[in-house]
């Protein structure tokens, strides 16, 4: 062999053995591939396949999906005709408080432990023909709000644990005929509370029940809308009342139904941040309905992280809420002011309260992390398994230093009285004599399951911050005008936010102003409370609200004024601007009640928005892209 033939050997002897070695270093990193795969799981409920049969049932039998039967029953016995305001409002009151006694008399005879079973089983959908995500919300907490002010106390024959009662029991024995004997084996090894006496006929009342508490919701609607002035319409059939609103009202109330509405503010007008910094604390989640329908799909980053395997799904699967992040920590400071007259009121203090609340959370989730199935049933329905009272005290109690650290309260764990904390936010008769149905609430969320256990609801706890000083009476509340202004501008205001100091010695303050290329945005905030009364559509109240958005326009319009005569101060110089678009500002989407040039900015943006809606309409060019042919701008060249 030559040199040259030897050379071409010794390479392809080479070759061959990088080519070996290769594929042995391909093997040992796809078995580590197949060790380190997570396993595909899904934590079906032992419902599923009865809900499912019986809502197939009710549609093959032509299910009636139109308005509740009380509709028609009530207003049959109202003469037919055009109502004025006045008049329809209290046929709008006794009609609410008709469908209330129906409610009261479909929820009285079975337990708080069955109605609140069922209720979070069914997903969050529309019941009747407003689909909005606001209008789905809202319905579900008339439902929640009656189930806790009139259903038994005491454990009915509907619910079991299910390793106590024969297979047959269980859902009228769908599981035993229909063999699921996997489930059946299931409930058995893993107790849980189940339904028993529980069938077709059953599934059909609790949709009618859900027809009731839309009533209650629609009702509510009418009478806001009637408060705005429009009369209303009892005909004989078809929708039997609706109110007669003009091209204009429609448009409005319309609007600002669809509108978005962010936690950023409580009823008292109390702005607080949101937002997080990296290595901020007081990060805590509390959950909401979906009423969105956020699939498993777009969560699958979180649900993964949290069950440590594949979620295997369907398409269009969903969890009934959504757990979403709140500052606990800005909350507490920016209502610290109401701390002394809230404990008055209500013998705990607002720190007690607060810690507990954040404990809770804390203990959640740390147990999110440990127990998968736990973190996914929390998805599904926001409350947690009967416990004894005093077990769950102990552990709150355990968890309280922990959490007040974690979440950066500036108190002490031995500042807080949970046995208060647990009374204030139990589900008393006290407490049931307080809900009120059309608005939805105050929710519990210690509700009792017999005599010696509750069930921990978290469903409700935003609901429950944001009316918590409802009552709470504080004669200085200057500093929530402040908080606005601050929370406003955020710290970068194009102009000084003091006294803008004019050289003919007049002054003028703007709460907070941007620079929009060659537009200057000036902003007047107005922070007062929002009562429940404008959710009940109490004319004052809403008179109220319209004249909070008067005010802030008249005095924003009247401050851009100055500033185009006064161009240049001895603090301040606005000649580098085109014109001012001036802005109200108030913690809350407010109803605009005219179409009229001067509420709005285009015709889809009013000038007097919520902290939330200014900062969106900013970056996202709206108000520099309008601010050319808004009528309101004051012109400076």
């Amino acid at each position: 062999m030559s040199k040259r033939d030897r050379q071409r050997q010794q390479k392809l002897e080479q070759a061959n053995r990088r080519k070996q070695l290769k594929k042995q270093r391909k093997k040992p990193k796809k078995r580590r591939a197949a060790q380190l795969r997570k396993p595909t799981v899904w934590f079906g409920e032992y419902y599923h396949p009865a809900f499912y049969d019986f809502g197939a049932t009710l549609s093959q039998q032509g299910y009636d999906r139109g308005p509740s039967p009380k509709r028609r029953s009530f207003w049959q016995l109202i003469p037919p005709g055009t109502y004025d305001p006045g008049k329809a409002r209290g046929f709008l009151e006794a009609y609410l408080q008709s469908v209330e006694m129906a409610l009261r008399g479909v929820i009285h005879p079975q337990s708080l432990a069955y109605w609140l079973h069922v209720n979070r089983r069914f997903a969050p959908h529309a019941i009747g023909s407003e689909k909005c995500a606001t209008t789905i919300q809202i319905t579900r907490a008339v439902l929640d709000a009656a189930i806790q002010k009139y259903a038994k106390v005491e454990l009915c024959n509907r619910v079991a644990i299910s390793n106590q009662v024969a297979p047959e029991a269980i859902l009228q024995g769908f599981l035993a005929a229909k063999g699921h004997q996997a489930i059946l084996d299931l409930l058995v090894s893993h107790p849980q509370l189940v339904l028993t006496d529980f069938g077709l006929n059953e599934y059909r009342e609790f949709l009618q029940t859900e027809k009731l508490a839309y009533e209650a919701w629609r009702t509510m609607a009418q009478l806001r809308t009637v408060g705005k002035g429009a009369p209303l319409v009892v005909m004989d059939g078809e929708k039997w009342v609706e109110d007669d609103r003009g091209d204009d009202l429609d448009y409005l109330v319309t609007h600002f139904d669809h509108r978005g509405l962010a936690f950023s503010a409580s009823a008292t007008g109390t702005v607080f941040n949101q937002e997080f910094k990296k290595g901020e604390r007081g990060l805590i989640v509390l959950p909401q309905w979906n009423a969105d329908r956020v699939s498993y799909e777009k969560l699958r980053p979180i649900f993964e992280h949290f069950i440590k395997a594949e979620l295997a799904t369907q398409k269009n699967d969903s969890p009934n809420f959504i757990w979403t992040p709140m500052n606990i920590a800005a909350f507490y400071t920016a209502h610290s002011p109401f701390s002394e007259p809230f404990h008055q009121r209500n013998g705990v203090s607002l720190e007690s309260i607060i810690a507990v609340i954040a404990a809770m959370i804390d203990h959640l989730f740390v147990t999110w992390s440990r127990q998968p199935e736990y973190f996914f049933r929390m998805w599904q329905r926001a409350y947690e398994a009967p416990g004894k009272p005093a077990d769950i005290k102990r552990w709150i109690n355990e968890t309280l230093p922990t959490a007040i650290e974690l979440n950066g309260l500036p108190f002490d764990a031995a500042s807080v009285d949970v046995d208060a904390a647990f009374d204030y936010l139990s589900l008393t008769d006290a407490k049931r004599a307080e809900i009120d149905i059309g608005y939805g609430g105050p929710h519990a969320v210690f509700i009792p399951n017999g005599p010696d256990q509750v069930f921990i609801d978290y469903g409700y706890l935003l609901q429950r911050l944001n009316y918590l000083f409802y009552g709470v009476t504080l004669p200085d509340q200057n500093f929530k005008g402040a908080a606005l202004e601050l929370f406003t501008h955020r710290g970068a205001s194009a102009l000084p936010t003091g006294e803008l100091h004019a050289t003919d010695n007049t002054s003028r303050q703007v709460d907070a102003a941007f620079a929009l290329d060659d537009v200057l945005v000036i902003c007047e905030c107005r922070a007062s409370a929002r009562a429940i009364a404008v959710e009940k559509g109490d004319p004052t109240a809403l008179a109220f609200r319209k004249q909070v958005v008067e005010k802030a326009l008249t005095d924003v319009d009247e401050k851009a004024q100055w500033l185009r005569e006064h161009p240049l101060g001895t603090n301040y110089d606005v000649r580098a601007y085109r014109h001012i678009l001036p802005i109200g500002v108030t913690p809350f989407k407010e109803f605009i009640h005219s179409r009229d040039a001067r509420f709005w900015v285009t015709d889809d943006l009013p000038r007097v928005l919520s902290p939330g809606e200014l900062k969106e309409a900013l970056d996202d060019g709206s108000l520099l892209a309008a601010s050319d042919n808004s009528p309101n701008a004051v012109r400076l060249d």
